[in-house]
C-alpha cells in the first residue's frame, strides 16, 4: 500500500520541487496537494469518510487565507494523531513555541533545505508507517542547506 501524503503549500512553484522529491519513492507514494487549510480539510474529510488517513502531512506555516499550517496541526491534533513535517523559514524554536506541547514530535525542514534532507525525513516516516512504529525524536538540528 502506498504512503499517503498531503502537501499543503500555496506557492505552486514548490509543487515541482515536491514532485521531484516524491519521484524517488515512485509508486510507493500517493501524493495529494492542497493550497490552503480549507482545501486541506476537504481532502482530509474525504479520506476520513472512506476510512483512511494520510500517513503524513507536509505543510508550510504561512498559507493563503486566514488559517496557517499551525492551525491545521492544532485542529488535527485534537482529533487524531497525525505525522507532520513543517516546511518553514521560521526558526525551529519559534515554530515549536507556536505548536505548544503537542508539537514535540513534529518534523521540521527549515527553508532552504536540500532534496536529500527532505527524502531522509520522508524515509523515516515511510519506515514507521509500514510498522506503525513511533518515529525517532526529531534531532534538534534542523535542515539548513540549499535546495
Amino acid at each position: 500500500m502506498p504512503m499517503r501524503v498531503l502537501v499543503v503549500e500555496d506557492n505552486l512553484d514548490w509543487e515541482i520541487i515536491w514532485k521531484q522529491i516524491f519521484d524517488v519513492f515512485a509508486e510507493k507514494v500517493e501524493l495529494v496537494w492542497a493550497t490552503n487549510v480549507a482545501e486541506a480539510m476537504t481532502r482530509i474529510g474525504y479520506f476520513d469518510s472512506v476510512g483512511t488517513i494520510f500517513d503524513v502531512i507536509v505543510a508550510d506555516i504561512f498559507l493563503s487565507g486566514s488559517l496557517t499550517g499551525v492551525d491545521l496541526f492544532n485542529y488535527l491534533d485534537q482529533r487524531h494523531r497525525q505525522r507532520f513535517i513543517f516546511v518553514s523559514s521560521v526558526s525551529a524554536m519559534r515554530l515549536r513555541a507556536l505548536l505548544g506541547a503537542g508539537g514535540d514530535d513534529v518534523r521540521i525542514l527549515q527553508k532552504p533545505f536540500t532534496k536529500r534532507e527532505a527524502i531522509s525525513e520522508l524515509r523515516l516516516i515511510q519506515k514507521s508507517v509500514g510498522n506503525e512504529q513511533e518515529l525517532p525524536p526529531p534531532v534538534n538540528a534542523v535542515a539548513r542547506a540549499q535546495i
